[in-house]
């Protein structure tokens, strides 16, 4: 059974979707300009770089998009396969939805083949035809007709993707959000005229969160604000009125997610250190290029019902990453260190890895686990990542959780004063640093310095800054 909880307060949405009481999803929204999966800017081409065979466009704000030709649709190009610089000039304008969220220094990435998803059908503009989902099993031939139809009634030229069937699927649902689809698009195109650089449409997340989860046994729809509450039925009644019902709007004392438990959840999801049932614990790292998972066992040193300790805890840490992978909104590539276990472990363990991702509304490729006990896979990426979303680098280790020993910093302090030093007779120079480099240089100054001093004429003195970290340092003259 599955839950979506939508609390709102001081500019910020938290979402979390549910399975079962555990975080299958957690989404932050902040009230910002920061591109999100699904928003629609009118860009200008800034730089066309064929080497990669791509384009940087200016989404305004100061903010820039990357834009891979692969996502230039045939409509915009002069001919089929034409390369970047043939299909678009420095300057020109153009609309783009963005396909993932800046991360880091990476940009967002964005399409201009832009489509506007409902719960029935995808409108894509600029493509035409009518497509099928595969496990589309009704009637396509009539669909395909009526689609067209309803094209030249509202006055557009798109083409369609018709979804699977989901719950309350008919004809008449899928023309009443296709009907709301085009007018939806009629009135973004005319809005992409003209002015700066500037977003247009910015997807509602909570109507994303749902169509992500409503086929799945989806029984409620809790918001904490009326406003909201009242916003999301609104845009219901256009999508897909049969889920009003399931929308609950929480009243009562206590918060929406302390009475459901879901700070704990979260809580769990930016955790470093994940520890399962048993006592073993998954160690999360997240790198620029990649995410690296540990398993330990931890406490779990018993064997039960014929299974080692390391091969329980690898099953059970398996079931343990592909909910994390969710709730974390983790992506790219992910490899996973697993503990070495009896004969055919392996096995047994990329079979579980396989079935646990199944339900997966991302893109997961699986590699097996190799001799080494690794197991890489790829997850689609889209959002930035909650690790990114709740947390920045840390100002003393930038972010790579290591900092410099003191005596690495003392002798980083040593040999620049001794660069300096040559040709300075009688000078002073001052090592100004934070309060921990500044104790441990204080009781050791002769030790790091009186050699240097002898050497050169110099005298060096230690001094506490107060804008310093606590061990940085400068180099200063007296």
């Amino acid at each position: 059974m599955k839950s979506i909880y939508i609390s709102s307060a001081a500019g910020v949405e938290r979402m979390v979707a549910t399975r079962n009481g555990r975080a299958e999803q957690i989404v932050h929204r902040r009230d910002g300009d920061a591109p999100e999966p699904g928003d629609i800017y009118l860009a200008r081409v800034v730089r066309v770089a064929p080497g990669v065979n791509a384009a940087f466009v200016d989404l305004g704000n100061g903010r820039q998009g990357f834009l891979n030709r692969e996502d230039v649709p045939v409509a915009l190009a002069p001919e089929r396969g034409a390369s970047i610089q043939a299909t678009l000039k420095p300057g020109a304008a153009l609309a783009v939805q963005v396909k993932q969220a800046e991360r880091g220094d990476k940009l967002a990435i964005v399409s201009a083949d832009i489509a506007l998803a409902g719960f029935f059908s995808v409108i894509a503009p600029l493509s035409r035809g009518v497509f099928f989902s595969r496990n589309f099993k009704g009637d396509r031939s009539e669909y395909e007709r009526k689609l067209t139809a309803l094209n030249q009634e509202c006055g557009v030229e798109s083409g369609w993707i018709v979804r699977a069937e989901g719950p309350g699927a008919s004809w008449e649902a899928t023309a009443q959000e296709a009907r709301f689809l085009a007018e939806r698009w009629l009135a973004l195109a005319a809005s992409l005229t003209g002015g700066s650089c500037r977003r247009v449409d910015r997807r509602d997340p909570a109507l994303s969160l749902t169509l992500q989860h409503w086929r799945e046994d989806l029984r409620h729809i809790y918001f904490d604000d009326e406003a909201r509450s009242r916003a999301f039925l609104e845009t219901l009644a256009r999508h897909n009125p049969r889920l009003a019902p399931i929308v609950t709007l929480h009243q009562g004392d206590s918060a929406l997610f302390d009475v459901y438990n879901l700070e704990s959840e979260i809580q769990k999801a930016s955790a470093s250190r994940l520890w399962l049932k048993s006592g073993g614990y998954l160690d999360f790292h997240d790198l620029e290029a990649m995410t690296v998972v540990d398993v330990n066992s931890g406490k779990n040193l018993k064997s039960r019902h014929g299974d080692s300790s390391a091969m329980r805890t690898n099953l059970e840490s398996v079931e343990a990453l592909a909910q994390q992978l969710r709730a974390r909104d983790i992506g790219g590539l992910v490899v996973v260190d697993f503990i070495n276990g009896e004969r055919g472990w392996a096995k047994r363990v990329d079979q579980a890895m396989a079935r646990a991702v199944i339900g997966d509304p991302m893109k997961v490729d699986l590699l097996p686990v190799d001799r080494f006990g690794l197991m890489r896979l790829t997850r689609q990426r889209a959002g930035g990542g909650l690790n990114q979303t709740l947390r920045e680098p840390c100002a003393v280790c930038g972010g790579t959780g290591w900092i410099k020993k003191l005596e690495t910093v003392a002798f980083e302090a040593q040999r620049q004063v001794a660069r300096q030093a040559p040709g300075m007779e009688g000078e002073t120079f001052i090592v100004a640093c934070g309060w921990e480099l500044e104790a441990y240089l204080r009781d050791r100054r002769d030790q790091w310095f009186a050699e240097l001093e002898r050497l050169w004429g110099v005298t060096v003195a230690v001094r506490k800054a107060q804008d310093k970290g606590r061990r940085q340092f400068t180099i200063e003259l007296g």
